[in-house]
């Protein structure tokens, strides 16, 4: 037969490993898949080739903003923490570019590599010790990331593919009060509004009253301006979309990795789970004799296929489980 690669051939090829189709298996087909999520929960969570790392990319979003946590997709069984999110700007005034000028001045690339590489660790842990990392709260069943930071400072400004900036290209002339600033609507969401200052005849400024929602950064809105008494006055839209990077542990997709399916653990303890259940249910008519004198004997099938799963617990703890992530200090 060939390897299980899906749900039903396992199944089928732990039922053959207890004698199907030459005995009859008394397992219902739905308790047959709860096994099946039972052993595939129990590989996911313990079995270091049930899991795999990965870094998602997130955009933030005005729900997030609102409830100051981010939704998370089910199959995240951990999350070890999220990527800086607010990056500043390096001048020549900070001790970073000092010292990377220094650096370059002094010849480091010669012969000072060593130096180098000590001196960018020293920094990198004054950073943290000064900065330190984004406190982070996740719970798998709740499915929710809570960022444990100042919301309105870090993402303040953001409300997600919104008009943050609008910029006056020309002031125009002959203004007599503020014109009319018109932003041109997203393909669905909320329009962005805004209103002029005027000083002198010309239009110096705009002040974002409403972010809108849904816009492209790629395609900003156009800006136009009507009334007021003048006339060639001209901004720009800018279009703010802010993304965060999670790095969490994630359940490996049977329905796309089918390889699963023929790993030697999950098929040898999917046979005990199937196994146990059948003796589950034989034991509910244990006693029972059967025409040509057969007596059901369901506690003993029951109690094998319990000893077979202690032991395969066993090795997975032995040999298939990750170590203990031990924390010093």
């Amino acid at each position: 037969m060939a390897a299980p690669t899906s749900r039903t051939t396992l199944i089928d090829y732990a039922k053959r490993k207890l004698g199907w189709p030459v005995i009859e298996i008394n397992v219902d087909d739905d308790q047959a898949e709860d096994r099946l999520d039972d052993a595939l929960q129990y590989f996911a969570e313990d079995h270091f080739d049930g899991v795999v790392k990965d870094f998602i990319k997130h955009q933030m979003t005005t729900v997030d903003r609102t409830n100051e946590y981010i939704s998370i997709s089910n199959d995240v069984l951990s999350v070890l923490g999220i990527f800086p999110t607010d990056e500043t700007t390096v001048n020549m005034f900070d001790v970073r570019y000092q010292t990377r000028l220094d650096w370059l001045t002094s010849g480091w690339m010669g012969n000072q590599m060593l130096h180098y590489d000590m001196v960018k660790k020293h920094m990198n842990l004054i950073q943290m010790l000064l900065s330190g990392q984004k406190p982070i709260r996740y719970n798998r069943h709740q499915n929710r990331l809570y960022l444990d930071l100042d919301w309105p400072t870090e993402f303040g400004s953001f409300s997600g593919n919104t008009v943050t900036a609008l910029t006056v290209t020309a002031g125009g002339t002959g203004y007599t009060s503020a014109p009319t600033v018109s932003i041109a609507a997203p393909t669905s969401g909320t329009t962005a509004t805004a209103t002029a200052t005027v000083s002198g005849g010309v239009v110096t400024g705009l002040t974002i009253t409403e972010a809108g929602t849904n816009y492209v950064s790629k395609t900003p809105p156009a800006v136009t301006f009507s009334g007021g008494g003048g006339s060639g006055a001209a901004a720009t839209a800018t279009v703010g979309t802010e993304y965060i990077i999670i790095e969490c542990w994630k359940k490996l997709d049977s329905t796309t990795y089918t390889d699963i399916f023929d790993d030697m653990f999950l098929k040898e303890y999917i046979t005990a789970l199937i196994k146990r259940q059948w003796g589950a249910n034989l034991s509910k008519y244990e006693g029972l004799q059967l025409p040509g004198g057969v007596t059901l004997n369901g506690a003993k099938i029951f109690e094998e296929a319990q000893v077979e799963i202690d032991k395969i617990q066993e090795q997975m703890s032995v040999k298939y489980e990750l170590p203990t992530d031990f924390m010093i200090g």
